[in-house]
């Protein structure tokens, strides 16, 4: 790939980046075979008449074709063009004409107003010639009849001009002091090259500089107005004297291609807030650049826009989503090639374009970068730690900060290790970055005196599989177990905060708890926990709580994080909860069925998501909002590029009220939906069916009911008639057995006592 080929105005490869990180870091393989030649010779000659258009690296073919039409037509126009003495010249459509060449020697150069009856209304690209050794011109005196200057500027190789006049009564142009303008005075055109003088300060109203306009000049200083809001291609350079450019007062919005380039002691610039794009190729070749804050609102920066400066790291704000091949990290070697500088930091934020710029490529073009990225936190604690004078103790180093011993490092391999509490005398009170990742213990246990984890901590403490922090810890930092993979049971003790991605790449995880006071950890926290089973909080007026495993916030309205490896299959949702965050029930590996809160109103983006044995989902009314790829989607494995990285899951069923905002959310995504059902005990059961089921229930109640209403009349109805024989036959007995005495002892028998039994049951 050419570097930054500039051909005949158009300029390519500009990459956007957008959400999302770029995978892991490859093999380094720098070189990138970009010459050089093409660029540097003539400096392009400002590119076009759109200083700033830019076409995509895949349109390279194109932008080829493009500029083999564009020469074809100016060999066109050169076989068109009229000779009158020293003169070349094009007849236009209006009838006037365009000075194209001029071949004249003299050093002071009056343009004709006309020439063989024709008049001049316009100076193309080339009007006073393209060579630099042969062209004497001194000064240049341009006619009144004069309408329009090429873009590309004239003027790019008169190295010995000292002034540009032009007649005053000209409606379009303006001189001043040998300095050409427009009429309005609203653009700077030309600044001679050769003119006299060490300092030049543009008037207020100027708002643009036109290309080529202050290049290559002697000058020492140049200050610019409040109203200056553009520049063109190869505006400022080639300016070698120049030391310092100050753009912080005014209104700039674009640099130009190579605005800049080759300003070789050029060590300070400084940016407006107002800027939105840095074209490519800005800044190459500034050696003496080894400094500069990019303002808060940029937006592009441009292919090569820092090749070959001082820079050895950048900050890069977050604003920037457009970012170039080469931007930032490579330097042109004697060949003419463009190697990255394999020492070379970016800084900048976490999901960012630069941070995917760091590890960005292009196998088409033999392209790959590998750069360190940094947040600025994180490169200020850096430079901190670098400073620091670290003591010797046993198995410890430690430095003193604030009168207090923080560990620098720990080299112990004790299989349980008790962490002393003072060092040097001093209370051992902060775990700084990467201290414990030599440290071979498969338990530490830290004093009461902790109160900081730094980041990274214990990164890579590859042998730890439990770690109790002491309550008097009060800050856990970003990454501050990461590979940790061992790891199996974490307490984080009284800490309140947790930084972020603390537990990437614990892959054995398994039960972590939580102190009852801590009041905020980053929502990223347990994203990477695959095998974690269950998350506790302890007691305390922080602003979590757990019920099961699962955390909510302190009143339970929200569900934060369900871990990814609990055991449960059904999961049903407290009614208390209102609102379900972002990935909280990401990666569910075990939970096939899900009842959600009745009083549920919010399912934020990727609440449930990648949950691949979920096949059941049910959701009622009060749901209202619900966020991208909230349920019913699964991360694509087989994604390569990108693209359709989020993509449908198979089987699972939302069972929803008929127009819910559920329903609506599954129909729209393609999810299978089903309404006018009820949950009875783990089932989904149909209204309709319901009504059946309750028919059959109901006959069967009522025949049930019969029997037993017979059975009993019948009942009834043998002890009656067994109650009437009884007493028929009493009274017959009667009948024959003589009359006693009063006083006579009667004996009955066994047979009367029998039966009144049997009358009984």
């Amino acid at each position: 790939m050419k570097f930054l080929a500039i051909i005949d105005g158009m300029w390519y490869n500009k990459i956007r980046y957008m959400r999302r990180l770029a995978g892991g870091r490859t093999e380094n393989n720098m070189k990138i075979h970009k010459k050089t030649a093409a660029f540097i010779a003539a400096m392009a000659i400002c590119a076009s008449s759109m200083p700033w258009s830019t076409v995509h690296a895949d349109n390279e073919e194109n932008t080829v074709t493009a500029s083999t039409e564009a020469t074809e037509a100016e060999t066109q126009a050169q076989d068109e063009l009229v000779t009158s003495g020293d003169y070349k010249y094009q007849v236009l459509s209006d009838g006037k004409i365009s000075i194209e060449d001029c071949t004249s020697a003299d050093k002071e150069l009056t343009v004709p107003s006309s020439i063989d009856g024709y008049t001049v209304s316009e100076l193309g690209k080339t009007a006073f010639g393209k060579d630099y050794e042969n062209n004497n011109f001194e000064t240049i005196t341009l006619p009144a009849t004069l309408e329009y200057i090429s873009v590309e500027n004239p003027f790019l190789y008169c190295e010995k001009l000292t002034a540009v006049n032009i007649d005053g009564t000209c409606k379009d142009f303006v001189s001043e002091d040998g300095i050409l303008y427009s009429k309005d005075k609203k653009k700077l055109i030309c600044y001679p090259m050769a003119k006299n003088g060490d300092s030049f300060t543009l008037p207020e109203g100027v708002e643009s500089i036109g290309s080529v306009a202050l290049y290559n000049t002697k000058l020492r200083e140049i200050k610019f107005p409040t109203t200056l809001v553009s520049m063109g291609n190869h505006a400022l350079s080639f300016n070698e004297n120049i030391e310092s450019y100050d753009f912080s007062k005014t209104k700039l919005v674009g640099i130009g291609m190579m605005a800049f380039a080759d300003c070789k002691n050029l060590s300070e610039v400084l940016l407006p807030e107002t800027l939105y794009e840095i074209s490519g190729g800005a800044f190459i070749n500034c050696k003496r650049l080894t400094d500069i804050k990019l303002p808060s609102k940029l937006e592009v920066v441009g292919q090569s826009a820092f090749t070959s400066t001082g820079l050895k790291k950048i900050i890069v704000p977050p604003s920037v989503t457009d970012i170039g091949y080469c931007a930032f990290g490579y330097y042109l070697n004697t060949a003419g090639e463009e190697v990255a500088d394999d020492d070379f930091v970016i800084i900048g934020t976490y999901g960012s374009a630069v941070q995917a710029y760091c590890t960005d490529s292009d196998a088409e073009y033999d392209y790959q970068n590998n750069f360190t990225f940094k947040t600025e936190d994180e490169a200020e604690e850096e430079e901190e730690l670098l400073n620091l004078e670290q003591v010797r103790e046993g198995e410890y180093s430690y430095a003193v900060v604030n009168g207090e011993a923080v560990i620098m490092l720990c080299a112990a391999e004790d299989k349980v290790l008790t962490v002393p509490e003072k060092l040097g005398g001093l209370n051992v009170t902060a775990i700084y970055p990467a201290a414990f990742q030599s440290c071979k213990s498969e338990e530490i246990i830290l004093p009461e005196t902790v109160k900081l984890i730094r980041e990274m901590a214990f990164y890579k403490c590859e042998n730890l599989k439990k770690i109790v922090l002491p309550q008097s810890v009060q800050v856990i930092g970003n990454y501050s177990f990461d590979s940790c993979t061992a790891l199996e049971e974490f307490n984080a003790g009284g800490a309140k905060a947790i930084g972020g991605h603390a537990f990437d790449s614990c892959p054995n995880l398994k039960k972590v708890t939580l102190s009852g006071n801590c009041t905020d950890f980053e929502p990223n926290l347990f994203v990477d926990c695959l095998t974690l089973e269950e998350i506790n909080v302890t007691d305390g007026n922080g602003n979590y709580s757990s019920v099961d495993g699962v955390l909510f916030n302190k009143d339970k309205t929200e569900l934060v994080v369900y871990p990814s490896s609990r055991p449960d299959k059904v999961y049903k949702m407290p009614d208390s909860v209102k609102k379900v965050q972002v990935d909280a029930f990401i990666n569910c590996s075990a939970i096939e069925d899900m009842v959600l809160s009745k009083n549920l109103t919010e399912l934020e983006k990727y609440a449930v998501y990648n949950c691949p044995s979920l096949k059941s989902i049910r959701a009622f009314k009060k749901l209202k909002t619900i966020g991208d790829y909230a349920f019913g989607f699964r991360y694509n494995e087989q994604s390569t590029d990108g693209e359709n990285v989020d993509v449908l899951s198979e089987g699972i069923k939302l069972y929803a009220p008929k127009n819910s905002a559920a329903y609506d959310f599954a129909k729209e995504k393609g999810i299978e939906v089903i309404s006018g059902t009820v949950r009875i005990g783990d089932k989904n059961v149909r209204i309709v069916m319901l009504g059946i089921l309750g028919g059959a229930i109901g006959a069967a109640v009522l025949a049930v009911l019969g029997l037993l209403i017979g059975k009993k009349i019948r009942k009834k109805k043998e002890a009656d008639e067994l109650s009437g024989k009884a007493e028929e036959k009493r009274r017959k007995k009667a009948e024959k057995e003589p009359k006693l005495d009063a006083g006579d002892k009667i004996v009955g028998d066994d047979s009367d006592e029998v039966e009144d039994k049997e009358n009984e049951a």
